[in-house]
């Protein structure tokens, strides 16, 4: 082929590779990089805790430091969380957030690892606690006897499965019965 000629499209990019060990060397760099991806697989399978991002690590760092105000997520009516906000106490048990007042109670404020935190809804001037626990109970709404249903249904559909299979494995059988059956009819 003359130096000034195109080479034809199937060899462009063709280059021989020249083989530098032996078959058992390419073996053992084969197993090696095996290993190091299966490395590479458990490091990625390692879970990290939970952490919250920096717009919200700000006031939570803060809040340690500054011991009269109060950590507040308000939770607005569009169904989003808005940042953390540390707010003032104001005549002892009232924040305002948004021009609108809210409840303090102490018994209402929840522990979030280190940090003390209070719970606003817009559309509720309390804050969200366990304090109702008991009118909750009375209206029937409460998740203690869930646990039970719950297991119940499981059981349930588990023991369905199970009824199902067996009926699918007689037809199998039976299948195959009826095809053993028509082999030595029709060899014999």
């Amino acid at each position: 082929m003359d130096l000034g000629q195109k080479r034809p499209v199937g060899y462009s990019s063709y280059r021989p590779e020249q083989r530098e060990g032996s078959v058992r060397e390419e073996l053992a760099e084969m197993k090696r990089l095996i290993q190091d991806g299966q490395k590479i697989e458990e490091t990625k399978k390692v879970e990290r805790p939970f952490r919250f991002p920096g717009k919200f690590q700000r006031p939570l760092k803060r809040s340690l430091k500054v011991p009269n105000k109060l950590l507040v997520f308000y939770l607005n009516k569009f169904g989003k969380m808005e940042l953390p906000k540390l707010l003032p106490i104001l005549d002892g048990d009232m924040v305002v957030v948004h021009e609108k007042p809210y409840e303090v109670n102490p018994k209402a404020i929840w522990r979030m690892g280190k940090y003390n935190v209070y719970l606003l809804r817009e559309i509720d001037r309390r804050p969200i606690s366990n304090e109702d626990y008991d009118e909750v109970k009375k209206r029937g709404d409460c998740t203690d006897s869930d646990v039970f249903l719950i297991k119940a249904s499981q059981r349930a559909i588990q023991k369905q499965a199970r009824k199902e299979m067996s009926k699918a494995a007689l037809i199998v059988i039976g299948l195959i019965v009826v095809g053993v059956v028509i082999f030595f009819i029709a060899k014999g």
